[in-house]
């Protein structure tokens, strides 16, 4: 079932949304409909996009337009592997601070996206 090119992102997707459910939250998955920049779930009114590769930066440059360079995702959370958290909040500030996230202006507000 996950043997496509981003088979450990639909994984993660998955297994989060079942944690969340067991955690007794309201999940509604919307990935599945393939909607562009779409988040993957709303979990709690907070709608989410899930990125999981095997490196930080590839990680948070997942979540960024190649043409632009522009966050793709507007307010939604970034989830990313826990292992790679610290990091991803690094780059990500580094990339408000460039003027990549539309309506952040604020490094620290990093935190709040990731």
């Amino acid at each position: 079932m996950y043997r496509t090119k981003g088979g450990t992102g639909f994984a993660a997707e998955d297994a989060n949304a079942f944690a969340d459910r067991m955690r007794l939250r309201k999940v509604e998955v919307t990935g599945t409909s393939f909607e562009k920049n779409g988040p993957d779930r709303v979990v709690g009114g907070r709608p989410i996009q899930t990125k999981y590769y095997p490196k930080a930066n590839a990680t948070v440059n997942g979540a960024f337009d190649k043409a632009s360079g522009h966050y793709r995702y507007g307010k939604q959370l970034l989830e990313v592997p826990k292992d790679q958290y610290q990091e991803c909040v690094r780059l990500m500030r580094e990339k408000i601070a460039a003027g990549n996230v539309p309506g952040v202006t604020d490094p620290n507000e990093a935190q709040s996206l990731v």
